[in-house]
């Protein structure tokens, strides 16, 4: 059986204490939301450092300049999966 390198060093980890959002990475969360057409359009999340990958219901409520003027350094879409490729700054507030 194979872990991976992740599953070993989270297992082994010391939990870290969450840092409040301050009301700036809050409201920038609602308006990625805002631009993703909403919390009911939203299926599924996903972040790692540098992406931000969200399934959305309708692509056609997708804001995509919404999502540029938030940072997101590129866009790629899939079907319903939306990729943003976002700058390190934000991705402490998405990736919460």
């Amino acid at each position: 059986m194979m872990v991976s390198l992740k599953s070993f060093l989270h297992y082994f980890s010391q939990p870290k204490p969450s840092v409040p959002l301050s009301a700036n990475e809050q409201q920038q969360i609602q308006r990625l939301i805002s631009a993703f057409g909403g919390q009911n359009n939203i299926e599924n999340v996903d972040a790692c450092i540098t992406r931000l990958r969200v399934t959305v219901k309708d692509l056609s409520v997708v804001d995509s300049q919404a999502l540029q003027n938030e940072g997101a350094l590129g866009l790629l879409f899939l079907g319903s999966r939306f990729t943003l490729f976002l700058a390190s700054n934000l991705m402490r507030c998405v990736s919460c």
